[in-house]
């Protein structure tokens, strides 16, 4: 799914992310609403720097890990 939770008003949204979450097969989705991928996703693919990196967890998790990181980074160089 393409950017699922766009066009939709937040009564669809809240529909979709419910239904999305008791789904028990894979659903694979691309999107920019990090709420949106924080409440639905237990898995991410990230893209970066043409390099995919696989987490498992969700958009918060993803953050505070490499939140976590980069702070270890700035201590490691201080």
């Amino acid at each position: 799914m393409d950017e699922p939770a766009n066009y939709l008003d937040l009564t669809s949204i809240d529909a979709l992310q419910n239904i999305l979450s008791e789904y028990a097969g894979t659903v694979l989705f691309v999107s920019h609403d990090r709420a949106f991928v924080d409440a639905v996703a237990d898995r991410l693919l990230i893209v970066e720097n043409k390099q995919i990196t696989e987490f498992t967890g969700n958009w918060q998790a993803w953050e505070e890990r490499r939140h976590k990181a980069t702070s270890a980074e700035k201590e490691a160089v201080n």
